[in-house]
Parts: C-alpha cells; structure tokens; sequence
C-alpha cells in the first residue's frame, strides 16, 4: 500500500503468480476490501497477434471469463464479456496520445507499441 508520486492517489500492488483462479480471488477480496475507483490487473501473457511483441502494452477493450460453462457429457462453453469501463478506456487513449507514458523506460529497452481499441497505435 502506497501513494502514487505526484498524486493524492493510494495504490494496493499484490502478485498473485499463475492462474486465474488466484487472480480472481485476490481481486475479488481486494475490492472488498479497499474499495477501489478502478481495479487494473497486469500480467504476461502470450499473444494472440504477430504483431504484439514482448513488452508491449495491450489494454484490454473487452474482458472475457473463458471459464464458464455447462458440464454435461461433453463439457459446453459459456464464455462470458465485459465491455471496459469507458472512461478508463478513454484516459488509456488519452495517455498514449499524449506520447509521454513511456519516459520512465530505460533508454536501451526497445520502443513498445501501444495497442487500444483493438487497432495498433505505434506510441
């Protein structure tokens, strides 16, 4: 628990490890507990385009539960979405727009590319 520099904002940071049955939980209790404004999850993971690289930053426009389904003979999928909460999808814009929120990189790593709203953004 901390606050972010330069803002009145206090941040919680767990690792939660593999899985997203862990993950869930620790969001889950986190939320109760803090009551957050807004909950951003950050992980690695492999990526479905070849066109997103290692250390690229992808923010999600939609958030699938894979998980869900009906367990009959054959197990059947039901897979759930949510839209992303708007406003935050708009600030995530806004801040790759703006062309500033890569500074803090080392000045050796490579330039990532921003991806949003399903389009490639090169940052």
């Amino acid at each position: 628990m901390g606050v972010l520099p330069g803002t009145s904002w206090q941040v919680a940071v767990a690792v939660m490890g593999e899985g997203g049955a862990g993950a869930g939980t620790m969001t889950e209790r986190a939320a109760t507990l803090f009551q957050p404004a807004a909950v951003f999850s950050v992980s690695v993971a492999g990526a479905l385009k070849d066109d997103v690289a290692f250390g690229d930053v992808v923010a999600a426009t939609r958030v699938y539960s894979y998980q869900g389904g009906k367990a009959a003979e054959e197990f059947s999928t039901r897979p759930r979405g949510w839209e992303a909460d708007h406003d935050l999808l708009q600030i995530a814009i806004d801040v790759e727009d703006a062309g500033t929120w890569d500074k803090r990189l080392s000045h050796n790593s490579r330039r990532p590319t921003c991806v949003l709203n399903g389009s490639q953004r090169v940052a």
